[in-house]
């Protein structure tokens, strides 16, 4: 994560990955790890989307961003509501085992 700073001058708050757990896909967002909630155990949400739309670029649907999505929490202390928003690029990485893979992660950071 240092280098993310170093190199671009962005501070990391923390991650944003995805768990399954009975056969579905949560999203997490984890920042026990980093910046000023760094060593804060209540600083994660598990989360479930409650609503989705396509990336709008400009007048049209941008189709390779990925889409802005609302969410509450299902547990965890960090936040009880989560808008991602302002999204570029990004893929869900199909895995033929179980369906989807959760080893992707995305750094969650401002500057």
């Amino acid at each position: 994560m240092k280098e993310l700073q170093d190199k671009f001058g962005i501070t990391t708050l923390g991650q944003h990955y995805f768990e399954s757990s009975n056969g579905d896909l949560n999203p997490v967002f984890n920042f026990r790890s980093d910046g000023p909630t760094k060593g804060n155990q209540d600083a994660i949400v598990v989360a479930q989307v409650t609503g989705d739309i396509l990336t709008p670029a400009g007048d049209k649907f941008d189709f390779k961003d990925v889409g802005w999505q609302e969410m509450k929490a299902v547990s965890g202390k960090l936040a009880s509501t989560i808008f991602r928003v302002n999204t570029t690029g990004g893929e869900l990485i199909i895995d033929d085992s179980d369906g989807v893979s959760t080893s992707q992660s995305a750094n969650v950071a401002r500057n």
